[in-house]
């Protein structure tokens, strides 16, 4: 299953392209348990939060562009915004270090607990859930 998707960079407007995701990605309820579909939601979100947030600082004009694949035992969801790039390594690192009551980057490190894996490339923020 692939699906594409891209909205303008506003809360509002993710919550419409997770909405559109999410129905899509509704049939995999017959596969997994409603915990994984939960996840996979949540990440989405997640990505695409921080996408207006910290990429595009709140530039309603800017775009978010958004992949959602699901191959056999893989769930890639990729996010790009029009922001600048940032050292994810280094984010990683940070965040192993702190405590998760701390304000920021608790979605990324929550995305972690979840078993996703995360990469940034090419502007790509991706999150890879093997299942």
């Amino acid at each position: 299953m692939l699906i594409i998707g891209e909205c303008l960079s506003s809360y509002d407007e993710v919550d419409m392209l997770v909405g559109h995701i999410s129905s899509r990605i509704s049939v995999l309820e017959d596969i997994y348990p409603k915990s994984t579909i939960f996840h996979i939601e949540f990440c989405l979100r997640e990505l695409l939060n921080n996408a207006v947030e910290h990429g595009n600082r709140f530039d309603q004009r800017k775009k978010i562009q958004c992949i959602f694949h699901h191959t056999g035992g893989e769930i890639l969801i990729s996010v790009w915004d029009e922001g600048p790039e940032f050292d994810i390594d280094q984010t990683l690192r940070a965040i192993d270090h702190e405590d998760i009551g701390r304000c920021r980057f608790r979605g990324l490190s929550t995305l972690r607990m979840l078993g996703f894996n995360l990469e940034y490339r090419d502007g790509w923020m991706t999150a890879i859930m093997y299942i």
